[in-house]
């Protein structure tokens, strides 16, 4: 920045600190410095001449003609030819502002013309053509028009990746990538990201292509932008919150704009990329706007309340197989007029809110009794507000009158009733704001509405009355916005309303593929959803298909690694070399019998205990405040105590699937009636219980076994064989083959040695026992049927269940009572 007289030793003078600041003016528009040479003598020389490397016609094209001509005019090699002083550059930046003449360089004669109809339009149209008026009024208009606007220009970054250099300028954060056919291609088994170490200014647009390649699986050709500033040593971004623009998400199973760290979906769109076809990606941050377009058609766009230029960017990719190329990054050129709220608008993107805060203070002031004046009071509240400033940012936007921004404050108060408590309140405040809405506020309403549902959905099983508010919120008011689908599926997940997810969100094709496992239909997951790989393979464990698990999804077996340890009794394979347990070890100790010591593990000590202490005769030590509620009452055995309990669940769902909360109790309580000799009483609660799960299989033993066993007791022959014949003929592949290897056993079909073999063989010894009693029971074989009960008896409780009390241990006793000859005790 130093003037040519300086480097040719004179002393500085006023003309030499306005050549420094047309320096700085020069740089900050072109994004370069004046005057850059290989060899410091050569540079010196032409420093001295007064020399600069002149724009080039590009660059000409890409800035403000006039701005340019007063940064030039400050810069002249000759002090006398330079500004006269300080006040008369201030002067001529206020007249460019401004849109009037500027001393540094001469207008053309369209320009010239412009201005003078726009100065003394009426004079001159008076007498002309009606048409010719029109004319002369739209080529005003237009060139207001591009007063405004700023031109992308040429890319400012080429990539291609042609050769071995790529490394030098891009950065790989997490998994792998190598150069294949002039392209960057994903190598990891799952997650790859590649960053551009470079922070961008301003409004930025990155342009690529992306190809699924033939042979690999359909997911993400993505794309982060990160708006973290930059760490002082490393100079890379100091975290990845910011957007993450998706194209293939889940599979392939949309597009969308999602908030990064929270995965929550901005805006989204159905298109599904397909493999073996190269797309054109673009996406644009522009001011407080992102959109993504593919192919030249825009597939979504969110707006945010803060400007969202400034940041890095990385691609993403799942799957090995995804191939990036020919990247291109845009900047926008510089506008003609910059809005007021900028230099706020650049403290706010950094986070630095007070800062931002104090600016748009200023501009609010300058600007009084102007709209300008109104969105700075609201920008100045909205810095309070993520400052953790609520009540400051509330009295500040007392100050707000204009409709649209105060119907945003509204949605603040809404965010704020919301976080005190009071969620119900807050739900019937957002249906109001809604109710008069406009197309931009009902966006950002919805957006309010969604962030509640992701809140609400961490404890759905406490908040099932709120998210059916939720549900008919937005059925009422704005079923016709599709970016809010995936959370009404989500909700109808959470709520264990599956069937209804699948027939209302199709599209939604993750959350239906994890539907229809839940529901047990895992065959039409592997058939119809092939592309949600992480969920076929879950699908294929569950089915107890490990071999295909392993061989067709390769990199998800370590996921079920820990699952497959348990069901193969292999507990104590949890231990490292280490001596430390994998996540599931704790669980694996109890069932190893180390029960002293899975209770003194730290971490996981409160869960834990209402399993262990009825494993150790401890029980009454449990607190149904501190500990599980549900699992305390069972292991005490006040199993009356949870019907209320249950009926709050049933009312708000009062279809099936209410799950294990309710079946446990239920199934216990109908073999204690049964027991009692009340049988149509067991027999109800046996139903209940079995509308409580998906399908009534899933439960251990009873349902399947249990209960046509107690009816064949009860003189209704075949019920046991019908039941079996059942399960045989329609479930094969339930609940990891459990059900149906039970009933192969007990139709004579299948010896010990393949019942003790099956995939999913934890407590299958115990099982065995219980299913010789049962049969040998009913075959009048009393002696060998006692005798089979009591060796079920005396293996260790963890041996025998998954946990107590146990419906097949209590089962165990009373028959034992009855063919000993004692007749039945109570519990």
């Amino acid at each position: 920045y130093m003037s040519p007289e300086q480097a040719r030793g004179a002393t500085a003078t006023a003309a030499s600190d306005i050549y420094a600041l047309g320096a700085t003016l020069y740089q900050l528009i072109l994004l370069r410095p004046p005057l850059v040479a290989d060899a410091a003598a050569e540079f010196w020389r032409r420093k001295a001449a007064g020399d600069i490397d002149l724009p080039t016609a590009d660059e000409r094209r890409r800035v403000p003609r006039h701005l340019l001509a007063i940064a030039l005019k400050a810069m002249a090699a000759e002090p006398g030819q330079r500004y006269a002083d300080v006040a008369a550059m201030a002067e001529d930046l206020a007249r460019f502002q401004g849109g009037q003449a500027i001393s540094a360089c001469s207008d053309t004669i369209g320009e010239r013309a412009r201005r003078a109809l726009r100065d003394h339009g009426r004079r001159f149209g008076i007498g002309l053509l009606a048409g010719a008026v029109i004319l002369t009024l739209v080529a005003l208009l237009w060139g207001e028009r591009l007063a405004r606007l700023a031109t992308w220009g040429a890319p400012i970054m080429v990539e291609r990746f042609d050769d071995g250099s790529w490394g030098e300028r891009w950065q790989v954060t997490r998994g792998s990538f190598e150069r294949r056919d002039g392209q960057l291609v994903t190598t990891s088994a799952t997650d790859a990201v590649l960053l551009y170490p470079h922070r961008l200014l301003g409004p930025t647009a990155i342009e690529y292509d992306g190809t699924i390649l033939a042979g690999s699986h359909p997911c993400d050709l993505s794309l982060y932008w990160i708006r973290d500033d930059a760490d002082p040593v490393s100079g890379k971004p100091t975290g990845w919150n910011g957007l993450l623009a998706q194209v293939g998400a889940f599979e392939a199973s949309y597009s969308a704009i999602v908030e990064n760290g929270s995965a929550f979906i901005l805006a989204e769109h159905p298109f599904r990329p397909v493999v073996g076809r190269t797309y054109r990606i673009r996406v644009e941050i522009v001011d407080d706007t992102i959109s993504l377009s593919v192919d030249g058609e825009l597939l979504c766009r969110y707006r945010d309340q803060l400007p969202l230029v400034g940041g890095w960017f990385a691609f993403y990719g799942y799957y090995p197989g995804k191939a990036f190329d020919n990247v291109q990054v845009y900047s926008l050129g510089l506008p003609q007029r910059m809005p007021a709220t900028a230099v706020g608008d650049a403290f706010a993107q950094r986070g630095m809110y007070a800062t931002a805060a104090d600016e748009y203070a200023r501009v609010a002031a300058s600007h009084r009794n102007e709209a300008m004046a109104e969105e700075a009071v609201y920008r100045q509240g909205l810095c309070q507000w993520r400052a953790g400033e609520r009540a400051v940012a509330m009295e500040s936007w007392r100050a707000v009158t204009d409709e649209r921004l105060s119907g945003k404050v509204a949605l603040h108060r809404v965010e704020q009733r919301f976080d005190g408590g009071d969620h119900r309140g807050a739900l019937d405040d957002l249906a109001a704001v809604l109710s008069g809405a406009d197309q931009e506020l009902r966006a950002h309403a919805v957006g309010q509405w969604m962030h509640m549902v992701r809140r609400l959905l961490v404890d759905a099983w406490g908040n099932r009355g709120l998210l059916q508010h939720c549900l008919d919120l937005r059925d009422r008011q704005f079923s016709d916005i599709r970016v809010a689908d995936r959370a009404c599926a989500k909700i109808l997940s959470a709520l264990d309303r599956d069937a209804e997810l699948i027939e209302r969100f199709p599209s939604q094709r993750t959350l239906v593929a994890q539907s229809l496992r839940k529901l047990d239909r895992c065959e039409e997951v592997l058939r119809d959803y092939s592309e949600q790989r992480f969920i076929c393979a879950g699908a294929l464990d569950d089915m107890g298909r490990r071999a295909e698990l392993d061989r067709d999804y390769p990199e998800f077996a370590e996921h079920y690694a820990g699952r497959r340890k348990l069901d193969e009794e292999r507990f104590l394979d949890f231990v490292l070399p280490s001596g430390t347990w994998w996540p599931e070890g704790e669980v694996a100790l109890v069932y190893a019998g180390r029960l002293e010591e899975a209770l003194a593990l730290p971490q996981r000590q409160e869960a834990l205990r209402p399993l262990i202490l009825p494993f150790l005769g401890r029980a009454a030590d449990l607190d149904p405040k501190v500990d599980d509620y549900a699992m305390t009452l069972m292991a005490q055995g006040r199993y009356e105590e949870l019907l209320p309990y249950i009926a709050t669940l049933q009312r708000f769902d009062p279809g099936p699937l209410l799950g294990d909360h309710a079946a446990w109790p239920l199934s216990l309580l109908g073999l204690e009636a049964w027991i009692a000799g009340d049988r149509d009483a067991g027999d109800r609660r046996f139903a209940e219980a079995a509308r409580c799960v998906s399908p009534p299989y899933r439960q251990m033993i009873d349902a399947a076994v249990v209960v046509p066993f107690l009816h064949e007791l009860d003189a209704r022959a075949g019920e046991l064989s019908r039941a079996c014949d059942e399960v045989i003929a329609k479930h094969r592949w339930t609940y990891r083959q459990r059900p149906w290897h039970r009933a192969m056993w007990l139709a004579g079909r299948i010896d010990d040695a393949a019942f003790l073999a099956q995939t999913c063989r934890m407590f299958a010894g115990s099982e065995l026992l219980l299913l010789k009693a049962i049969r040998a029971e009913l075959a009048g074989r009393s002696q060998e049927a006692l005798a089979a009960w009591r060796e079920f008896i005396a293996r260790p409780p963890w041996q025998r269940a998954a946990r107590l009390p146990s419906f097949e241990e209590r089962l165990a006793r009373w028959r034992v009572e009855e063919l000993a000859g004692k007749g039945p005790t109570t519990r």
